[in-house]
């Protein structure tokens, strides 16, 4: 799993934060997560935020998929 969290930043941060050949990796959230991206690992998923002035991606947080989405 930890390759697989590794190949998802690489990814991220080299080819795109916004697009993945699979339309189901990344997707933007919304609601009370808008403006920020999740990308999806199996049954992981990762948050991040993306600062396009500062060419900025932050990771917000890494969980389980039934976890991530209920804000602390």
């Amino acid at each position: 799993m930890q390759a697989a969290i590794a190949g998802a930043f690489d990814y991220i941060s080299n080819v795109s934060p916004f697009r993945h050949p699979n339309p189901k990796t990344i997707q933007r959230l919304h609601g009370k997560r808008r403006g920020q991206y999740r990308y999806r690992i199996q049954n992981i998923r990762i948050v991040y935020r993306v600062d396009r002035q500062r060419q900025e991606i932050e990771i917000l947080e890494i969980d389980n998929r039934g976890d991530i989405y209920s804000l602390k």
